[in-house]
């Protein structure tokens, strides 16, 4: 039986996604430590984003609240973000970086970058091409998707 090429693109981008992540983010070795995944994408978001609150977080994050509160947590703890009160709405909390965070975040993505840079070095020419090629296609078609 033949399946629906929706079902059949989605059934692979769940197992692509997390391959990725592995191949991107997985280090042999590493000068600083790196934090867990759901860590890395709070101070991502928020690097990007600026100041948010904990419920925006956990909505563009689809990270439960209780699960970003400890995230949030142990931000806190090692100094990479801070929390202050909404001046126009003092029920809510935002997070926001430290400067020690920012440079933090600095690092990561420098030694994200070099560890990637390293194993694409081992791909041929023409994988190279085609990977660049294939990444600005999916990109163009993934900003249609909202």
């Amino acid at each position: 039986m033949c399946k629906n090429p929706v079902d059949v693109l989605a059934e692979n981008l769940i197992t692509f996604l997390p391959v990725m992540i592995k191949k991107i983010i997985k280090f042999d070795t590493a000068p600083i430590k790196m934090p867990p995944l759901n860590q890395l994408m709070v101070l991502g978001l928020l690097q990007e984003e600026g100041s948010s609150s904990i419920s925006e977080l956990c909505k563009n994050l689809t990270i439960s609240r209780p699960q970003m509160t400890i995230v949030i947590d142990k931000l806190v703890d090692l100094d990479l973000v801070y929390r202050v009160h909404n001046e126009s709405d003092r029920r809510t909390i935002n997070i926001n970086v430290t400067e020690k965070g920012k440079k933090y975040c600095l690092e990561i993505s420098e030694m994200v970058k070099e560890n990637l840079k390293s194993k694409l070095m081992n791909l041929s020419q023409e994988d190279l091409s085609i990977l660049l090629r294939s990444i600005d296609v999916a990109k163009n078609i993934f900003k249609k998707l909202e």
